[in-house]
C-alpha cells in the first residue's frame, strides 16, 4: 500500500529521540504510539508506524541504544536503510571510544615501559635498596599523575563526563583536542648530543628530496644512474671540504664504527705478528677490533691518560717501538670532550713509516678539521653527529694508500667498499657536512655548557678534564655521593636526556673504562652524568635542566656512611 502524504505530515516520534532512554523503553514508546494510532483507526497510518515499532525492535537488539535514537526519526521506515544508518552510527561511536581506549593503554605501556627500564638495567643489590625504590617511586608517580590527566581528557571525551570542570580545577587542563593526543607530556630537553644529534631540517629536507627523486643506482649509465652518481660526488665534495681533503680520499661508509674497522683490519689483517700502540680511552669501535687483532697474535700496547683525560704525546710516542706498524688515537673523547695531542704524534709516526689512524668521530663539526694539518692516514666521520641521519659515515684514505678491504663485492668506492651506493644518506651527509664548517655557533655553544657547569658548582660536582683543552659542547660532571643511573632515569622523567658515565655490559651496569682510566673511583665513574650541547640547545634548555637537577638532586644522593 502506498502512501502519498509529504514526509513532514508523518507523525513525530519526538519521545524516541532522547539519548539517555534504554533499548527497552525505546520500544515501549514505540508501541505505546501504535496502540494510540490504532484507536484513531487510520489503518494505513497504524501500518507505517507499527513497521517503524519493528524496526526499532530489532534494531536496538542489534546494536543498542544508539541505533534507536537513530531509527526513532519518523522519516525512516524502510528496514534495510534503518539498520544501515543505526549500524553505522554505532560503528563510528565504538570505533571512538576503541581508540580513545588505545590511546590510553598506550600511554600505559610507555609507562609501564619506563618503569620497567628504570628497574631492569640495576643491579640485584641496589633493586633492594630502599632508596633506588624510592627515587623511581617518586619519578614514576609523577608520570602516573601526568598520565591521570591524559585518562580524564579521553574519558570526558569519550563518553560525554560531566565531572570534567570538576577534574580541570583539580589537575589543571592539559588539552582535550584530537591534536593534543599526539604532544607529548613533557616539554623535552636533550643534552645527549654525543650520543647521536637531532636531524637538521635543511638536511632532512635533502633526504627527502633525493629519496622521492634520486632513485637510479649511481653504478649505472643511463640517466638516472648518472644523476645518482653526480649527487653522489656532490656528497662526496662536501665531506672533503669539512676535513681539508680531496673528494677521491673520502670512501662513505655505513657509520664510525665500520669506518674503524675498516682502517684497523685494512692495516694490520694481512700483514702477519706486529705491534699496535693505542689509548685507554678509545671509543669500542676502536678497543674491540684491536683487541681481536690482539687475540690473533699481534701485541697491543695501551697508553693511559692523565687525570685531566689528556693523553701525553710523548707517552705515546715512548710506546712506539720497530715493530710498530700502526698508532690508533681519537681526536675527541667521546665522554669528556678532551681534546688529543693527535697531530704531535702522527709527526712522529710519519718520519717512521707507522699508519696512524684517528677516530675524528666527536670532532667533527665541533673542531676546524684538516688533515693535512693532523697529518693522519686514515680517519672516521659519522653524519649523525653532525645532525645527519643514522645509517651513514666516513673513512679519509690518504692518497697513494692501499688498505686490504674488509668487504668484498662489486667495485664501488674505487674498490674499498662493495655494495651499492646509499645516495639519498651520503647527500644528506653532504648537506650536514657543509652546516658543520660554519663555525659561529660554537662560541654560544660553549657560553651554555660553562653557564651550566658555573650554575651547578654549588652541587658538590667535579668537572672531569676541565683543566685540558675541551670541545666547546661536551661536560662530565661527577655529583659526589650520587647515584649516576638513578640520576639519569629521574632527569629522564622531568622531561630531560642525559647520559651517564657507565655503559651497559652483559646486563650489567660497569663503570666508564675513560673515567676509570683517568683515575677516578669506580663509584665515582658511577657518579659521573654527561652532559652534550649542540647548536640547537637553547638558554631555555639550559635553565630547564638546572632547575630539574637541584629538584632531583636531594633524592639522588646515596646515604653516607
Amino acid at each position: 500500500m502506498t502512501d502519498s502524504r509529504d514526509v513532514d505530515e508523518l507523525p513525530d516520534l519526538e519521545g524516541l529521540q532522547q539519548p539517555a532512554v534504554a533499548g527497552d523503553d525505546v520500544v515501549r514508546l514505540a508501541m505505546d504510539d501504535v496502540n494510540a494510532r490504532a484507536v484513531g483507526g487510520d489503518v494505513d497510518e497504524l501500518l507505517l508506524h507499527g513497521l517503524q515499532a519493528l524496526v526499532i525492535l530489532i534494531a536496538v537488539g542489534v546494536s543498542g541504544r544508539a541505533l534507536g535514537d537513530v531509527t526513532a526519526m519518523p522519516e525512516v521506515v524502510d528496514v534495510e536503510v534503518a539498520l544501515g544508518v543505526g549500524l553505522q552510527d554505532q560503528e563510528r561511536v565504538e570505533l571512538r571510544r576503541l581508540d580513545d581506549r588505545l590511546g590510553v593503554d598506550q600511554e600505559l605501556l610507555v609507562l609501564l615501559r619506563q618503569l620497567g627500564d628504570a628497574l631492569l638495567p640495576l643491579p640485584a643489590r641496589e633493586l633492594a635498596c630502599p632508596g633506588v625504590l624510592v627515587r623511581l617511586g617518586f619519578g614514576v608517580g609523577r608520570s602516573l599523575r601526568l598520565w591521570r590527566r591524559r585518562w580524564i581528557v579521553v574519558r570526558c571525551e569519550g563518553v560525554g563526563c560531566g565531572q570534567r570542570e570538576k577534574e580541570k580545577q583539580r589537575y589543571g587542563d592539559p588539552g582535550h583536542s584530537e591534536a593534543s593526543v599526539m604532544k607529548p607530556l613533557l616539554m623535552r630537553i636533550y643534552l645527549d648530543n654525543n650520543a647521536t644529534t637531532r636531524v637538521d631540517p635543511s638536511v632532512l629536507d635533502a633526504l627527502s628530496g633525493s629519496l622521492r627523486d634520486v632513485y637510479g643506482n649511481a653504478s649505472s649509465i643511463h640517466k638516472e644512474g648518472q644523476t645518482a652518481r653526480r649527487r653522489l660526488e656532490e656528497a662526496r665534495e662536501s665531506v672533503a671540504a669539512l676535513i681539508g681533503a680531496t673528494a677521491r680520499e673520502v670512501v662513505f661508509t655505513s657509520g664510525g664504527t665500520e669506518s674503524n674497522n675498516a682502517a684497523i683490519f685494512g692495516v694490520a689483517a694481512a700483514r702477519g705478528f706486529h705491534h699496535i700502540v693505542t689509548t685507554a680511552i678509545e671509543h669500542p669501535s676502536v678497543i674491540e677490533p684491536l683487541q681481536e687483532l690482539e687475540r690473533r697474535g699481534h701485541q697491543l700496547t695501551v697508553v693511559p691518560p692523565s687525570p685531566d683525560g689528556t693523553v701525553d704525546a710523548r707517552a705515546v710516542i715512548s710506546a712506539i717501538r720497530e715493530d710498530t706498524s700502526l698508532v690508533a688515537m681519537m681526536l675527541v673523547n667521546n665522554e669528556t670532550g678532551v681534546i688529543q695531542p693527535v697531530a704531535e704524534v702522527a709527526s712522529v709516526c710519519r718520519e717512521r713509516g707507522i699508519h696512524i689512524h684517528c677516530d675524528a668521530v666527536q670532532a667533527a663539526g665541533r673542531l676546524d678539521l684538516d688533515v693535512n694539518a693532523l697529518g693522519v692516514d686514515t680517519l672516521a666521520l659519522s653524519a649523525h653527529k653532525i645532525h645527519a641521519p643514522k645509517g651513514v659515515g666516513a673513512l679519509f684514505v690518504r692518497k697513494g694508500l692501499a688498505l686490504d678491504r674488509l668487504m668484498f663485492g662489486g667495485a664501488q668506492e674505487r674498490r674499498r667498499r662493495a655494495g651499492t651506493e646509499n645516495v639519498p644518506l651520503a647527500v644528506a651527509f653532504g648537506v650536514a657536512a657543509e652546516l658543520a664548517r660554519d663555525a659561529t655557533a660554537r662560541a654560544a655553544v660553549r657560553a651554555r655548557r660553562d653557564r651550566l657547569e658555573s650554575e651547578l658548582a654549588n652541587e658538590q660536582i667535579k668537572v672531569n678534564g676541565a683543566a685540558a683543552g675541551r670541545v666547546a659542547n661536551t661536560a662530565s660532571i661527577t655529583f659526589h655521593n650520587t647515584d649516576g643511573e638513578g640520576l639519569v632515569i629521574a632527569l629522564d622523567l622531568e622531561g630531560v636526556a642525559v647520559s651517564t658515565g657507565a655503559a651497559c655490559s652483559s646486563g650489567r651496569v660497569e663503570p666508564s673504562h675513560v673515567l676509570l682510566a683517568m683515575g677516578l673511583t669506580p663509584d665515582e665513574a658511577r657518579s659521573t652524568v654527561r652532559f652534550s650541547l649542540s647548536r640547537m640547545t637553547t638558554d631555555e634548555d639550559v635553565s630547564g635542566a638546572v632547575e630539574a637537577l637541584r629538584s632531583v638532586l636531594p633524592r639522588c644522593r646515596r646515604a653516607s656512611g
